[in-house]
């Protein structure tokens, strides 16, 4: 399934001014300088730190097993417009496949960059066996 990030992300960014771009306005129990993505099949929140999303953006690392990654780049593939980075994990809660592509330019003097979480890809079939 495609998402916007917006949709499933408490934060989803930073412009060019270092502005915030918030996503979902539900309370959580992280503070808000944590992005967290709240899981639509188990309601399972993940948090993640800005540098996390910066630390991929210079990677092509993926945490996802290789049939999970292949079936993930088909499915987002015509949904990508200028996204240059992301972001995979499996959901700690029901272990759906997460992948959030993203973009980031690391000028800007405020934060270290804009970046802007765009595209969640989520996928309830997976490789990887339930913890």
């Amino acid at each position: 399934m495609i998402s916007r990030a917006k949709d499933r992300f408490t934060l989803i960014g930073y412009d060019r001014d270092g502005r915030v771009i918030y996503g979902l306005t539900e309370r959580h129990k992280y503070s808000d300088r944590w992005w967290v993505y709240v899981c639509p099949v188990c309601d399972s929140e993940t948090a993640f730190e800005c540098a996390d999303f910066k630390k991929h953006a210079v990677s092509n690392f993926s945490n996802l097993m290789y049939p999970d990654q292949q079936a993930v780049e088909r499915e987002a593939a015509p949904h990508l417009t200028d996204e240059n980075a992301f972001l995979d994990f499996y959901c700690q809660g029901c272990n759906s496949v997460v992948r959030t592509y993203y973009h980031y330019e690391p000028t800007g003097e405020r934060r270290g960059g804009c970046l802007e979480l765009k595209v969640v890809v989520e996928r309830s079939e997976t490789t990887a066996k339930p913890c």
